[in-house]
């Protein structure tokens, strides 16, 4: 009996990873995927909404650099791209953005929109905000994504010691802040704060959260 409990315990487990991992909510894939991409921007008629019905498919790593470029290249030679709304993001990170920036392109499609997506340097967040002549400010986003973690927020551990965590989150916020004063200083786009994801490998599990510091 307890043999069978484990195995549908494990069972559910698998199928909950695979359900986000595949996107199992949206249809599969179709095989000629690459194909269809191509077809896309040989015709320009109603090449919004074939890209549109492209992005609805469940799309793994490689089909969302694919659709990116595809929208790219669409964008590139002047294509009309309705009923998909322009709109022209910034993303300001401490990480690689350039990891996500096709993955935000090819599924902001499925919403709706044509993202342009504009970079920061790498680990460079606060000083493109602060420079008016940064490619990010210079490209004038509607909305910049500040896309931070912990690392680059210099929220360093400090157990027991109730007041150097205050004054370290004082000073994480205070960076946040400096990042949307420049943003709104140099093109008044509209400022997005990512979550706070915690680093995974806590010392004592939950009872780490009942630590000051």
């Amino acid at each position: 009996m307890s043999y069978e409990a484990e195995s549908g315990d494990s069972i559910t487990g698998r199928m909950s990873r695979d359900l986000y991992r595949q996107l199992s909510w949206l249809p599969p894939c179709p095989a000629d995927f690459n194909r269809r991409c191509r077809a896309a921007l040989e015709s320009s008629d109603g090449l919004g909404l074939r890209i549109r019905e492209l992005a609805s498919f469940g799309l793994d790593d490689n089909q969302l650099i694919r659709l990116a470029r595809t929208i790219g290249r669409a964008r590139g030679q002047g294509s009309f791209l309705a009923p998909l709304a322009s709109f022209r993001l910034g993303l300001a990170s401490n990480g690689t953005s350039e990891l996500v920036r096709d993955a935000l392109v090819a599924t902001a499609a499925r919403h709706g929109l044509s993202l342009e997506c504009v970079t920061a340097g790498y680990d460079q967040a606060l000083q493109d905000s602060l420079s008016s002549d940064s490619p990010l400010n210079r490209a004038e986003p509607e909305a910049v994504l500040i896309a931070l973690d912990w690392r680059g927020l210099a929220l360093s551990p400090s157990p027991g010691d109730e007041s150097s965590a205050k004054t370290a989150i004082d000073a994480a916020l205070d960076s946040i802040d400096a990042i949307r004063d420049a943003v709104r200083r140099n093109n008044g786009a509209v400022c997005i704060v990512q979550n706070l994801a915690p680093p995974p490998e806590a010392v004592f599990g939950s009872l780490d959260r009942r630590v000051e510091g």
